[in-house]
């Protein structure tokens, strides 16, 4: 798969699953508000969901989705930058660590080394 393919699938997966976050959002803000809401959601069976849609699973459904979001964002912010850097896929970041060990979310636009002991604090290959 072409890093530009990467990005695309990664940024649309990013996409997707903002989307879910927002809808998750919503659905937990109105549920919190509305007691009736909230009563009528618990006693739906959403298989997917194994089980009712109660408060613990709206905020497991928006966890999920948050997690998904924030990967799918930083995998494609690494491609992106591999991209941009002309490196290959297995190319190294100055920490000696692969880019995708930095993949765990952007902070503050910055890609943080997730090894346990390394300290880089965002993600630079090395030409």
């Amino acid at each position: 798969m072409s890093t530009k393919t990467k990005i695309s699938e990664y940024s649309r997966a990013a996409d997707q699953a903002r989307t879910q976050t927002h809808a998750w959002e919503t659905l937990a803000m109105y549920a919190t508000q509305t007691p009736e809401l909230a009563e009528a959601l618990a006693a739906i069976d959403f298989t997917d969901l194994d089980g009712s849609l109660d408060g613990t699973a709206i905020e497991l459904g928006l966890s999920e989705a948050r997690k998904e979001f924030e990967r799918n964002h930083a995998l494609a912010e690494v491609e992106t930058r591999r991209l941009h850097a002309g490196v290959a896929a297995d190319a190294r970041c100055t920490c000696s660590h692969l880019g995708p060990v930095h993949a765990r979310r952007v902070i503050d636009g910055r890609l943080p080394c997730s090894v346990a002991g390394c300290r880089c604090e965002d993600l630079a290959f090395d030409l």
